[in-house]
């Protein structure tokens, strides 16, 4: 040992057990209060990652509001059928569908859909009045079965949960696999109707 490390050791100051526990808890209070050191090369990670959440997350509304739009021109410079209308509302007292939908046809449109959750909207393509009656029969029940389902409510619901967790692989797969089940319901619809 060293000449001098005895008289260190008997000058080093001596804490009560009180003074030791006050010290203790000062140290862990302004533990507390100062934020979490972190390293330098991951300080701009959080930001990086909400910034490029956010991006994603924008494209997907800016897609869901580009859809939109275009489902309102579409409807505006389709045209009604009385024909089809009356049909649909016979078809719907069938299937026990309370509200029936309006019923118009496009030349933009290839095959039938529906969209619209307070007032549904169905669209045919505008060559649906020479279709045998039994296709537009399935058609319409199809397209019926959809809004006595409430797919579009669920579909958009199912939409913004993947658009809050767009990074996520396995959300998608669910959504798309949800969409499949919706359609192969609705032709099961169709089959049991005959």
């Amino acid at each position: 040992p060293e000449p001098g490390a005895a008289y260190t050791v008997a000058m080093a100051p001596a804490l009560s057990h009180a003074e030791y526990l006050r010290l203790a808890e000062q140290v862990r209070e302004q533990a507390l209060l100062s934020p979490l050191a972190q390293p330098k090369i991951l300080q701009g990670v959080a930001p990086a990652l909400m910034a490029a959440w956010a991006a994603g997350a924008a494209a997907l509304v800016g897609r869901l509001l580009l859809g939109r739009r275009t489902l309102r021109r579409l409807a505006a410079r389709a045209r009604g059928s009385a024909g089809l209308r009356d049909l649909a509302g016979k078809l719907a007292g069938e299937l026990a569908v309370r509200r029936v939908p309006a019923v118009l046809m496009s030349d933009r449109c290839a095959v039938p859909f529906t969209f619209g959750i307070r007032r549904p909207v169905i669209v045919l393509p505008a060559s649906a009045p020479g279709w045998p009656a039994a296709r537009i029969d399935a058609a319409l029940t199809h397209e019926l079965a959809h809004v006595r389902r409430r797919d579009v409510l669920t579909q958009s619901m199912a939409y913004c949960v993947c658009l809050v967790f767009w990074f996520i692989p396995p959300v998608w797969l669910a959504y798309a696999a949800m969409l499949r089940e919706a359609e192969t319901c609705c032709d099961q619809e169709v089959i049991n109707q005959g």
